[in-house]
């Protein structure tokens, strides 16, 4: 049996989607808050503005960076048995991270997530076949905001 594997963009089409975001790298640049980070890039060799906290990266950094990327990266799954490796043309389906609002299923309005609506998210992608991974889909409203990252972490690893 042969395999197939969807390609919904030309070569063509990959090689533009790659020029305009070297371009939008290397003219527009990226903001970054994190200090550490914009000095990390400079040493590196992007042109920093430090007083706009902003970094150009070349085409040639991009590419140098490229070469040191590994081939292969593993995630390991709790029970050993459903790691995914990131290589080739392995494809995985994660549903997302950190949605600041969702649609209410009952009222049909925008609203907060809580952690309610977290961990029955959490639950549901877990039964499905077809989700590879799961990630901190939500931004949960109901914790104070100096611990919502550890708590979504948390709601995953209990609702599992």
């Amino acid at each position: 049996m042969v395999k197939k594997f969807l390609e919904l963009l030309s070569n063509d089409e990959v090689q533009a989607i790659h020029a305009a975001s070297i371009k939008v790298l290397e003219e527009i640049g990226v903001e970054i808050e994190n200090e550490n980070a914009v000095k990390l890039f400079a040493k590196a060799g992007a042109n920093v503005d430090f007083e706009k906290k902003r970094v150009y990266i070349s085409e040639e950094l991009v590419k140098e960076a490229l070469k040191k990327v590994p081939s292969e990266v593993k995630l390991h799954g709790f029970d050993g048995k459903h790691n995914l490796v990131f290589a080739g043309k392995h494809v995985y389906f994660n549903p997302g991270s950190t949605a600041l609002y969702m649609l209410d299923r009952e009222t049909m309005n925008m609203r907060r997530p809580t952690s309610k609506d977290f961990a029955d998210f959490v639950r549901l992608t877990d039964y499905l076949e077809h989700m590879h991974a799961q990630s901190t889909a939500m931004s949960v409203s109901d914790v104070p905001d100096s611990i919502v990252d550890r708590f979504r972490f948390y709601l995953i690893l209990k609702n599992w």
